[in-house]
């Protein structure tokens, strides 16, 4: 009995391990020259002819994503972005960002938005339903505005395709593989204490 206890006590606690363990991340970097993206804008208003946009400032886009995922369990996706020149930076311009998939769900979502600037940053939590793997991709669009903060234009200024592995713990989620790892401790707790009882009897 004592050695049972024992064992479910120790089975308890590498679940427990394996749920608190972080994933490995992966961190790199897409730089965007500002030149190329003066070109292939879209336009948003009643005019099919995009207007020129104003000089560009070149882009570095940070991605900061696991190199695998724990089913069931919330992990972090994140983009920051660089500007090379801060003086360079239009006041008219805005970044909108999403992650797509239908294999995992995504907080916030759909887009998020924000101005364009140096430092600015999205962050998502997504969480994996199925195994072995899921498949999403980042997209990220620049918007140009008329002084009156109206969208005018956009341009898709990346599209990454991303391919994540899922792992599980002993083939269970992470919400299944909490509830199995409490009831093994709580086990062992209870053969341990019937144990202890026995031999003062």
């Amino acid at each position: 009995m004592r050695g049972t206890g024992v064992a479910c006590l120790g089975l308890a606690a590498l679940g427990a391990l394996a749920l608190v363990w972080p994933s490995p991340r992966n961190q790199f970097d897409v730089p965007l020259s500002g030149e190329p993206m003066q070109t292939g804008w879209v336009s948003l208003g009643s005019s099919s002819d995009a207007p020129d946009p104003s000089p560009m400032p070149s882009l570095t886009l940070a991605i900061d994503l696991p190199d695998t995922v724990l089913r069931g369990r919330e992990e972090r996706l994140g983009l920051v972005i660089g500007i090379a020149s801060e003086d360079a930076l239009p006041a008219v311009y805005s970044l909108g960002a999403e992650v797509v998939t239908a294999e995992a769900y995504v907080t916030p979502p759909g887009e998020s938005g924000q101005a364009l600037r140096d430092g600015a940053a999205f962050e998502w939590t997504v969480v994996a339903a199925h195994a072995p793997q899921i498949s999403a991709t980042l997209l990220v669009r620049l918007r140009r505005h008329t002084p009156e903060g109206t969208a005018e234009a956009e341009r898709l200024i990346l599209a990454r395709d991303v391919t994540l592995p899922v792992r599980t713990v002993a083939g269970l989620s992470a919400p299944v593989a909490r509830i199995a790892a409490a009831a093994l401790g709580l086990a062992g707790a209870l053969l341990g204490t019937a144990s202890v009882l026995s031999r003062t009897h």
